[in-house]
Order: structure tokens, then C-alpha cells, then sequence
């Protein structure tokens, strides 16, 4: 009842100078919590970003909801 869901987008990566880089990426203002709806939006920054093949790994809270990602 009037909640906003948002789903933050961050990635994080090494600068040779600076050392770990932890950068946000996206904020998503999301219809809602299914892991069809979470994994739509993710993969939308990913492909924004084009960093689709270079992705080594996800980090989430460990609601059910976010490990869907079968695409």
C-alpha cells in the first residue's frame, strides 16, 4: 500500500590504481518481488551496461526469489 520496490544494481571490480571499485550501476523501481520480475530488471542493466559476458559472479540476500536467473 503505497510501497515502492527498488532494486539496486551494483557491480564491483578492480582498478589496477585505485584497487576494489564498487560502483552502482542501475536503481529499478520494480512492479514487484518475483524472481521472473528481479531477474527482468538485472538482466536490463547487465545488457544496459553490455557486461553480459563479463559477469563472473551474483551476490544476493538469500531470499528465495532471488535465484531464478535461468536465462
Amino acid at each position: 500500500r503505497g510501497n515502492v520496490k527498488l532494486l539496486s544494481v551494483l557491480v564491483r571490480f578492480f582498478d589496477f590504481n585505485c584497487g576494489p571499485v564498487t560502483r552502482v550501476l542501475d536503481v529499478h523501481s520494480v512492479p514487484g518481488e518475483t524472481a521472473e520480475i528481479l531477474t527482468e530488471y538485472l538482466l536490463k542493466s547487465i545488457d544496459k551496461w553490455q557486461l553480459r559476458d563479463k559477469v563472473i559472479a551474483l551476490c544476493a540476500d538469500n531470499a528465495s526469489t532471488n535465484f531464478f536467473f535461468s536465462r
